[in-house]
Parts: C-alpha cells; sequence; structure tokens
C-alpha cells in the first residue's frame, strides 16, 4: 500500500526551501490547519515504499537544511 505524503507549498515565497514530507495523522493535521489559517497550500504525493520516502526527504534535508562550511 503507498504511503500518502504531504507537506506546505509556499507560493507567495518560491525562494523557500523545500518542505520535508510529513505521512503521520498528528503533523498532517497541523499542515491542514497551517495551510487553512494562512492560505497556504498543501502538496500531496504517493510514495510506493517507506524506503522512497526516506530518500527524498533524505534528498530535501541534504539540499536544503544541512549545514554548510562558510
Amino acid at each position: 500500500m503507498p504511503i500518502h505524503a504531504y507537506r506546505l507549498v509556499y507560493a507567495e515565497s518560491p525562494k523557500k526551501p523545500e518542505r520535508l514530507w510529513e505521512w503521520e495523522k498528528v503533523h498532517v493535521g497541523r499542515l491542514l490547519w497551517n495551510a487553512t489559517a494562512f492560505g497556504r497550500e498543501l502538496m500531496h504525493r504517493y510514495f510506493l515504499t517507506w524506503e522512497a520516502l526516506a530518500q527524498e526527504n533524505q534528498r530535501i534535508w541534504e539540499t536544503y537544511y544541512l549545514p554548510r562550511p562558510l
């Protein structure tokens, strides 16, 4: 069964880093509240395996969030 994951999209600020994918109900509920309260969009995607979800979040983490030397 595929894993359904969500993340916020900041259309007003395209230079913001990609957000990590969330799949747990508690976090998805908070994303939905944030999108509704602040007029943001939720993006959803299906991942075939947990490994595919982990690899995509790893790629986002290494590209946008991993500290880099000055």
